[in-house]
This record gives C-alpha cells, structure tokens and sequence, in this order.
C-alpha cells in the first residue's frame, strides 16, 4: 500500500477507505478464521503488519497477546493506538508512512502484510523485505485476493476494470508465491485458498452496486462447486524464517 513503485496510487488507496473507519474483522472473515487456526499465541511476542490500517486483523492477533506494530500511508494510522489501548492490548508503534522509506530496522516475531505484495511489479522485493524483518524462528504472514482467478478476473473486467489494473496477476499465485518462497529455503507451514467465493466492489458504493453485489453473490453456491483456485476469494500463505 505503498506509493513509490506501486502500480495502486494515492488516489486508489483514497477511495478505498473513504467510507471505512477504524475496526475490527467480524469473527466470519474467511481471513481472520484462517489466522485463528494457524497462529498460535502470542504472549511476550511482538507482530508487525504493514499496511495496517483500519487493523481489521489486528485485533485478533492483539487477543493472541502480541505488541502489536504496524505502518500505513493512512492520516488515520495515529489514531489506531488509541483505539487499540482502550480494548487492553500491548502498543508497540503504530505509524503513519512509507513503507519503502521508512521500513524498520528491527525484526518482529509475526510480520503480516494483507492485500500488500500484488500492488508492485517488483512484488519478489517486497516478500524479501517481509521476511527480513521477520525474527528468527518466527512467522512471516502473506495474504493477496484471488484476482488471479479466471471467474474474478471476469467479474471485476465488466464491473470494476481499474482494480485489475492496480492488482499484479502474478503476485496473486499460490504457486508463484510458494515457489519464490521455497528458492529462498524458508519453510512454508501453510499454503492454501481461503474463503468462499465472494464478490464485492472495492472502489464504488451505493445501492447501485450492492444491488449488483447481492445479484452476484446469489449465485455462490454454484461458484462455489468450481476448484478452489477459481471460487475462492483469497490465498494465504505463512512461512517460518529458521
């Protein structure tokens, strides 16, 4: 979520959380149950998520007991800690930035990154510097949306074409992930597809477009008959640095 080298630009990120305040996942997401069954806690352990804001995710992982760190280009960054405090977890620094400028130079037990490396060309760059700052024996938490897949990419082209443009296809490949990953000798605990289908509009709002979401999604159960590399709406992939 960055903007040197990001193929999504201020003006992307601006409309995509115009209307989204700080807060948490429901407890449904697709991506806070797979987190959930996959990390374990985390009491006396730090975690980092670039690309924070509104901290949807952050919330679990401060129940699991981890400081919680993170950066993003929001204004709203700085009033995340606040918000964070009042529901008694442990603050480490919450940062309004750059990434690509002002990355820190610590490393953390849990570094997650949700819907961040398929912005840049240079997607390999920002999985290598994701797994720098992951501590030793710790985890390194890689979430992008399943645009890749022929049913999304045919849905979002009619109804949303901007979003393909700001989104690198092969950042958005399972196999493509893993094996970069794999070449680097890190060990993958976990690979998957994650969620059902769903489709939502990311830039536009109104009852225009939920009509048009409400009128696609009545149709999951079908989708959902398709591989799990076409219906599901994520792939989430957590690697451990040894």
């Amino acid at each position: 979520m960055q903007k040197s080298e990001s193929v999504a630009d201020g003006e992307y990120w601006e409309k995509h959380w115009r209307h989204t305040d700080i807060c948490a996942s429901s407890d449904n997401h697709p991506i806070c149950r797979w987190l959930d069954g996959q990390i374990c806690p985390g009491e006396g352990l730090s975690c980092f998520e670039i690309g924070c804001y509104p901290g949807k995710f952050l919330v679990l992982l401060g129940s699991k007991g981890y400081e919680l760190n993170g950066i993003d280009l929001s204004e709203k960054t700085a009033t995340m800690a606040d918000w964070l405090t009042s529901k008694g977890f442990k603050i480490g620094s919450l940062e309004k930035g750059d990434f690509l400028v002002n990355k820190p130079d610590k490393q953390y037990n849990l570094v997650c990154s949700f819907g961040f490396i398929e912005h840049f060309n240079n997607w390999h760059e920002m999985v290598d510097k994701q797994l720098a700052m992951t501590a030793i024996d710790g985890f390194c938490v890689i979430e992008v949306p399943n645009l890749n897949s022929s049913l999304y990419r045919i849905l979002y082209g009619i109804f949303e074409p901007d979003i393909l443009k700001s989104h690198k296809s092969n950042a958005m490949s399972l196999k493509n992930i893993t094996n970069y990953i794999n070449e680097l000798k890190y060990d993958i605990k976990t690979a998957d597809y994650v969620g059902n289908f769903y489709f939502r509009f990311v830039t536009k709002s109104g009852w225009k477009y939920r009509f048009i979401e409400k009128v696609i999604n009545g149709f999951g159960t079908f989708f959902n008959i398709l591989p799990r590399s076409v219906s599901a709406r994520y792939i989430g992939v957590i690697a451990k640095v040894n």
